[in-house]
């Protein structure tokens, strides 16, 4: 681990939030939503919270890529950070306090997003796990790709499948995810699922999944389909040809 990349780390937040031409946030925004630890822990690899409060300490008292604009904030983080057993809970009297965002730290800002640019489906995949529900998988727990889903609003999908073992614990970054759900792959194999019908305005059948007491449309319906399909019963599946409804195509 080191602090540059946990500068790193916040540099590609930001971006992804379109925040990166922004000159300052706030010690409330920096711990609870841009380098809340379960992001961290997977993301920069911390074994525990001792080690992120330590680096996040570190980065906050050098001046290099966040300068607290507080004169009492700046002597709180050099204190705690000399203090025997350093932690971060003394930043709760600071949350409104802001952090000037540094040189080093605008010039990481502005490589974030060739750097993302440069990932593979699988090393993205591995960092939204991280990013957004907090599951750390490596390379070997990936088992391959599904086939890629252009969207009628103009993105192309390329699902990822990772077996990431059984009990592991999730946590959801309140700010992308709103809910988590642990689907049973036998949902997935019951006999009406999918479910297939026509629109007038294309002449590809829509396909949908009931599925948590709704109906599950493409695209996800047509991953999840396709997931059963070939990962359960190994059967060459493809999905192209499944549409989406029409409030998708926007």
């Amino acid at each position: 681990m080191s602090v540059e990349a946990l500068a790193a780390l916040l540099a590609r937040r930001l971006d992804e939030a379109g925040r990166a031409g922004d000159a300052s946030v706030s010690v409330a925004e920096l711990h609870r939503t841009l380098l809340p630890y379960h992001i961290c822990r997977g993301s920069v690899g911390y074994a525990t919270k001792a080690e992120y409060d330590i680096e996040m300490l570190e980065m906050l008292s050098s001046d290099r890529y966040l300068l607290p604009a507080e004169n009492e904030l700046r002597a709180a983080v050099r204190d705690e950070a000399a203090s025997p057993e350093p932690g971060l809970g003394f930043l709760k009297n600071f949350s409104a306090a802001q952090l000037e965002i540094q040189s080093d730290l605008s010039t990481v800002l502005d490589t974030s997003a060739s750097a993302l640019a440069g990932e593979t489906p699988e090393e993205a995949a591995m960092r939204e796990l991280s990013e957004e529900v907090g599951l750390g998988v490596g390379e070997g727990d990936v088992l391959g790709r599904l086939d890629d889903y252009p969207t009628r609003s103009g993105y192309c999908i390329t699902p990822v499948v990772v077996w990431a073992g059984l009990g592991r614990r999730l946590e959801a970054n309140p700010n992308e995810v709103a809910a988590i759900f642990r689907v049973p792959l036998a949902e997935l194999d019951r006999p009406d699922v999918p479910r297939i019908h026509q629109i007038p305005e294309s002449d590809r059948p829509v396909i949908s999944i009931p599925l948590l007491g709704t109906n599950i449309h493409a695209p996800t319906a047509a991953i999840l389909y396709q997931l059963r399909e070939v990962a359960v019963w190994g059967r060459a599946t493809r999905v192209a040809k499944y549409e989406q409804p029409v409030f998708a195509w926007r």
